[in-house]
């Protein structure tokens, strides 16, 4: 006899409990110190343009997901990132992306990301808006081939 919540799943509600403290809200692509970082590191990262694209996109579709979920729900919230000038520059410099010591403009493009700080920072601390997405559910169990 199906009881009650038959055919609803199990987790609902409850990413609702992880995010309780943390209001949901748009992306924040544009905001005036992401541009300046994304500006700063086009500018000196060769390869940056090209990793960022591969970055995996946000919101994902149901249809995206549900051959790795069963059932699931989608909750984003607010994750901004903090840091003061030592972990901004050192942030930035442990891209993949990001010059090393030694390459040309090393030292110039360290100099920018110490000039955008001071911009920007407020009490010795520098906010990125930043969000995370999570998905809550069940994963999907695939049968492995097996050879004869």
């Amino acid at each position: 006899m199906p009881t009650e919540n038959a055919g609803r799943s199990k987790f609902l509600g409850l990413a609702d409990v992880y995010s309780k403290y943390r209001p949901s809200y748009p992306t924040e692509k544009d905001s005036s110190v992401a541009a300046e970082i994304s500006r700063i590191c086009a500018k000196w990262c060769g390869d940056y343009l090209i990793r960022k694209s591969l970055n995996t996109p946000m919101r994902k579709s149901a249809e995206e997901l549900s051959g790795f979920f069963d059932n699931f729900e989608t909750k984003i919230f607010r994750n901004d990132l903090h840091f003061d000038k030592q972990a901004l520059i050192g942030n930035r410099l442990s891209r993949s992306y990001s010059l090393k010591e030694g390459d040309e403009h090393f030292d110039e493009y360290k100099a920018e990301l110490a000039e955008m700080f001071e911009r920007y920072a407020e009490n010795g601390v520098i906010t990125i808006p930043n969000v995370t997405e999570c998905y809550l559910g069940e994963v999907i169990r695939q049968q492995r081939a097996t050879t004869a």
